[in-house]
């Protein structure tokens, strides 16, 4: 009797252990659910290619519209098939471990369509705690003040933050297709201008569950990456918003001893630009090999000692 007795309180203390353990939550408590992008959906198609830093082709590369996924094949080619006709759709290029992007596309239903893009590797990953601290690379660093993370909703971040930075330069060859966007941003007044950039720097910030977090209230950060060749002293800030998908001008940068530097006070991309006014114009006309018109065939046009 005694044997059975004991063996019924053990059991009872396995199972109370083991329902502690199905209890345990999150530092705080909370449940992370990814954004949905909402889109309009139709029947166009869009095919590309994915490259990487170097320009060979990168497999399983996620590229979604919305709803719709799909992954890149071993040659670095997608295809997206419900995308309803129209300008600036935005078009979504992540992987892990690369530093992700976000293209704009014209999609014409009648029509083939085309986005290619590049992703580069992140460059550095570490983790930081309310003191901040300081991530250096060859052609970058950033620096975070302390203060804390806050969660999108205002709450304070509890927990170690994951800080991941890349830096992009001009002179990469894949520059441009890894740059978000297009070449067009939203100054201070409102009003809309080209812009020719000078490089930018992607940070991400981010708790162990992937959920998103930013900079609390008051605290700063300065971020530097190395400038280019005959690079305004003086240059205009722009971050990218991801939902408008436009870069939107806040603060300015400056030139020390060859890098470019400035202070933010919240992450997303941030791009060294200068506005420029476009004054040229071509007037083409597209053939195939035969000498046949093309209809909808897309140009274009890539600065030679312009960044954009």
């Amino acid at each position: 009797m005694k044997k059975i007795l004991f063996l019924l309180l053990f059991i009872l203390v396995i199972n109370s252990c083991k329902k502690d353990e199905d209890n345990i939550v999150s530092p705080n408590n909370r449940d992370y659910t990814p954004k949905i992008i909402t889109e309009n959906y139709g029947n166009g198609k869009l095919v590309g290619f994915v490259n990487d830093k170097s320009g060979n082709p990168l497999s399983d590369v996620t590229v979604f519209f919305g709803a719709e996924k799909t992954l890149t094949k071993s040659d670095g080619s997608y295809q997206l098939n419900t995308l309803s006709a129209g300008f600036n759709k935005r078009i979504w290029f992540q992987k892990s471990g690369y530093a992700s992007t976000q293209k704009l596309a014209g999609i014409n239903e009648e029509l083939p369509n085309r986005i290619d893009a590049s992703l580069f590797q992140i460059d550095k990953t570490e983790k930081m705690n309310s003191d901040g601290g300081l991530i250096e690379g060859k052609d970058f660093s950033l620096e975070i003040q302390p203060g804390g993370f806050v969660y999108y909703d205002g709450s304070p971040v509890e927990e170690d933050v994951t800080v991941e930075v890349t830096a992009f330069l001009t002179s990469e060859d894949e520059f441009l297709d890894a740059f978000p966007g297009d070449c067009r941003g939203t100054r201070v007044d409102g009003t809309e201008t080209a812009i020719e950039s000078f490089g930018f720097i992607d940070v991400e910030l981010k708790v162990e569950s992937g959920e998103p977090v930013q900079l609390a209230e008051g605290v700063t950060a300065i971020i530097k990456i190395k400038a280019p060749e005959n690079a305004p002293a003086i240059i205009p800030m722009w971050f990218y918003d991801e939902d408008k998908a436009k870069w939107i001008e806040e603060g300015v940068g400056s030139l020390d001893n060859g890098f470019y530097i400035a202070e933010v006070s919240h992450f997303t991309r941030w791009n060294w630009d200068r506005p420029i006014e476009l004054i040229s114009k071509i007037i083409a006309r597209v053939v195939d090999n035969a000498g046949n018109p093309i209809e909808g065939a897309s140009l274009i046009q890539t600065g030679i000692n312009r960044n954009f």
